[in-house]
């Protein structure tokens, strides 16, 4: 069974893994998997942190790219990697 501080380094392995130091791979998630993340660990170190939601009014801190539609998160990728990282209604 893996546990979650196994399953964790692993996330973090994978999603900050880049091929160039001088990029950094992109993560987005909605505003439920952002507010789940705890308060000390956001945003998460060395990735673009893309916080997807339909609330206009929403407010993330500075170097957070907050976005209300795919198209948005589109002109952030540029060639980056890209890891959707949760949100049930993202997925859908």
């Amino acid at each position: 069974m893996i546990t979650i501080t196994t399953f964790i380094k692993y996330f973090k392995k994978v999603t900050c893994h880049v091929t160039s130091i001088l990029d950094k791979n992109v993560v987005v998630m909605g505003r439920n998997t952002w507010e789940s993340i705890p308060k000390k660990f956001r945003p998460l170190s060395d990735r673009v942190n893309v916080v997807l939601t339909s609330n206009k009014n929403y407010k993330v801190p500075e170097g957070v790219f907050l976005v209300h539609s795919l198209d948005q998160v589109r002109s952030i990728i540029k060639n980056r990697n890209l890891f959707i990282i949760g949100g049930e209604s993202l997925y859908r």
